[in-house]
């Protein structure tokens, strides 16, 4: 009976071990998409780091939560970018993937927000200024959208095929 608990309790505390630096760097590869991983994949690898870290960064949030948007998991990747944005609030690449999220939930009104937020951050942001442009025609705001759909093009003349428009 010892022998079991004795065998139980090594199995549990082998689970609880920390990771080795080699399994933090294979999930760092992962979950920076530096090679070819999948969407499950770069959600699983950032997780493993945030589980590996006395805090959760937002950067890592803010990986698995573009990984969740591409696996089309809008829940979970808006609960990511909202971390990462109460980490750090002048995250501007977190509000432009949390109001991609909602948009392509078809929450425009929280979309449009988050666009707002992303480019009082970095008013030259084309994607932001392009999302809100389209979250606002989805919205029955047109003129409104035309305009920033126009002030996106003369930033970035290419802004319209990075959104298949």
């Amino acid at each position: 009976m010892r022998m079991v608990s004795l065998i139980a309790a090594a199995s549990v505390m082998s689970l609880a071990a920390p990771a080795t630096a080699q399994d933090l760097e294979a999930s760092r590869k992962a979950c920076s998409n530096e090679g070819s991983y999948s969407p499950s994949q770069r959600v699983a690898g950032c997780t493993a780091l945030i589980q590996a870290a006395p805090s959760p960064s937002p950067a890592i949030l803010n990986n698995r939560a573009g990984a969740y948007s591409e696996q089309r998991d809008y829940t979970a990747a808006i609960a990511d970018y909202s971390e990462a944005i109460r980490l750090y609030p002048q995250f501007e690449l977190a509000f432009y993937g949390r109001a991609e999220a909602y948009r392509q939930s078809k929450d425009y009104a929280h979309a449009t927000e988050d666009y707002d937020s992303a480019i009082l951050l970095d008013p030259k942001d084309a994607y932001s200024l392009f999302g809100r442009g389209l979250a606002k025609k989805a919205s029955g705001r047109t003129a409104e959208g035309e305009a920033d759909i126009a002030s996106a093009t003369a930033i970035d003349p290419n802004i319209a095929a990075a959104f298949g428009y």
